[in-house]
């Protein structure tokens, strides 16, 4: 309910920021870290909330904003998206190289591949 009530705030902002167009891609951003921490600070998940935000405020928000924001938005939200893939993968990477810690495990090395496989797919 988080993340609907704060993609109804942001499609009501982004129906009047049309003489603004600076600060929309900046509203999408704010509002949607403030779903996650409102999530966060009442002990919810703060990644549903996100997810909730996102998928509510698509269709809203890219018919009231500008063509330039939400290209700017779009195309930020990717370089998020593959940076924090790649810290994944090198954090998983990294601890795949500890001695202490590495233990071979096939089925979990499969899964996280294959999930990593179908979650492009789904995001892309």
């Amino acid at each position: 309910m988080i993340g609907v009530a704060f993609a109804i705030i942001i499609s009501l902002l982004t129906k009047y920021t049309g003489k603004v167009q600076i600060i929309e891609a900046g509203f999408i951003f704010v509002l949607g870290y403030l779903s996650y921490l409102t999530a966060e600070m009442l002990s919810l998940s703060s990644i549903l909330s996100i997810t909730f935000f996102g998928v509510c405020c698509q269709k809203y928000v890219n018919a009231n904003m500008d063509e330039k924001s939400v290209t700017t938005v779009r195309y930020t939200m990717k370089v998020f998206a593959i940076g924090s893939e790649t810290m994944i993968f090198v954090f998983l990477g990294i601890t795949a190289i500890d001695n202490v810690i590495w233990v071979w495990n096939t089925g979990f090395i499969l899964l996280t591949l294959l999930f990593a496989i179908v979650y492009r797919f789904i995001g892309s």
